[in-house]
């Protein structure tokens, strides 16, 4: 990027130009003038370039902000599944639990049977004599 100012060689735009300005008034003021306009155009072309690099930095850490994120996200589905197929694992024993906890109040309702089926049938086998 330049910052040039186009010069007639002329006095005439020479002193027009000063007087535009109200500040050029000989030639060695305007080569100063053009200079410090040379060298401001410089330090501002630099701190283009530097600021164009910070924010390309800026965009590279949003893109990877952004790719973070994203795997925090696919993650926490993933937890989300997980944590959904926990419960229903859950639901499934809590159900089988029942179930045994059932089977086990059949099997003590038998044996209780059973246990008075013996009682009988030692009361009957008592009453035969060998």
């Amino acid at each position: 990027m330049g910052c040039g100012i186009y010069v007639d060689n002329t006095q005439s735009y020479q002193s027009r130009l000063a007087t535009k300005l109200g500040v050029l008034t000989n030639k060695k003021t305007f080569n100063a003038g053009l200079l410090a306009c040379v060298v401001f155009c410089a330090i501002i072309s630099t701190a283009v370039e530097e600021q164009n690099a910070t924010t390309q930095e800026i965009a590279t850490n949003i893109f990877q902000s952004s790719q973070g994120i994203q795997e925090v996200n696919q993650n926490v589905g993933q937890s989300s599944a997980m944590a959904s197929r926990i419960t229903q694992d859950i639901g499934d024993v809590n159900a089988s639990a029942g179930e045994i906890s059932g089977s086990s109040n059949q099997i003590k309702l038998s044996a209780a049977d059973l246990q008075q089926m013996a009682i009988e049938l030692n009361s009957i086998a008592k009453s035969f004599k060998i």
